[in-house]
């Protein structure tokens, strides 16, 4: 191989270890700011203040989200993993849809602009909306809704109208929502990446694209394909499914992007010390800016 080919096989190889190095350190870098703060509110906290006013509703509600910003933070992680083994091309979409629609859901519900009661309504609609995923199992396995899964969505409709808080029934009189109806993951994730411009294209084109490959859809699969000449010289053509270092770079920026704005918010709301936090944001921007490819 001449030296100027081997010389770009390694900067790309490089690159793709920056890439998958720093997507792993967001994931470093909110754990150890959890463990080190046992997800105990500061003082005068958004968190601390809503805690105080209302009790356990209030943390149920926190500790909702941040069980959903868990499992997004374990797809980071787990799309690393794909990253770096080189051995995948459609499955990174998959783990990185899901870490889309963990990430969003969480950013919704820890927004510090929301007072205690709207929070509570968004966590109580999580609840429901998760109880009735949970009958369709039940539906399927059991043909009914079980009597304990039942008694739950009513116990979480009757907590919700204790608070004073608006119960929001479907069209076969289930209640299905508090305060609002459940906004789509799409939806979400176009106002997570839509960042302070609005543009809310941006995040509804790659959460699509990712689900294209989630559900197997032949135009979402064949975006990964590289057509190479049939060294048989049976076929004119022969695809490969390949992972180029473009789709890499896409998947680690989107990926980091959504993660970071979700914990952002925690950080934001539970009022803990943000400077470590924003100072590997900047150097991970350093590095992944330095180890760039040239134009």
């Amino acid at each position: 191989m001449p030296t100027r080919a081997r010389d770009e096989v390694a900067a790309v190889r490089r690159r793709f270890v920056v890439l998958c190095t720093t997507l792993r350190g967001f994931a470093n870098c909110a754990e150890s700011y959890q463990r080190l703060h046992h997800y105990l509110p500061a003082p005068g906290s958004v968190a601390a203040r809503e805690i105080e006013a209302g009790g356990s509703l209030a943390t149920d509600t926190l500790s909702s989200a941040a069980m959903v910003l868990g499992g997004a933070h374990d797809h980071v992680i787990g799309l690393e993993n794909l990253l770096a083994a080189q051995s995948s091309v459609y499955a990174p979409h998959t783990v990185a849809r899901a870490l889309l629609e963990g990430a969003a859901r969480a950013w919704w519900l820890l927004d510090p602009a929301l007072d205690g009661r709207e929070r509570a309504c968004r966590g109580l609609t999580e609840r429901l909306e998760s109880l009735h995923e949970a009958a369709k199992i039940e539906r399927v396995t059991m043909g009914g809704t079980g009597r304990a899964t039942t008694a739950r969505i009513h116990h979480v409709a009757d907590l919700a109208r204790r608070h004073g808080l608006q119960v929001l029934n479907d069209e076969r009189g289930r209640p299905v929502a508090v305060g609002a109806r459940r906004l789509s993951a799409t939806v979400l994730v176009a106002r997570l990446l839509g960042g302070r411009d609005g543009d809310r294209v941006f995040g509804e084109v790659a959460f699509r694209a990712w689900s294209g490959a989630t559900h197997g859809m032949l135009w979402s699969l064949t975006a990964s394909l590289d057509p190479q000449p049939d060294p048989t010289g049976q076929h004119e053509l022969i695809a490969h499914r390949r992972m180029t270092l473009d789709a890499v770079e896409q998947l680690t920026a989107i990926a980091a992007m959504a993660f970071g704005e979700a914990f952002n918010r925690e950080v934001e709301v539970y009022g803990w010390d943000r400077r470590e936090w924003e100072a590997y944001a900047r150097q991970a921007l350093v590095d992944l800016r330095s180890s760039a490819p040239p134009p």
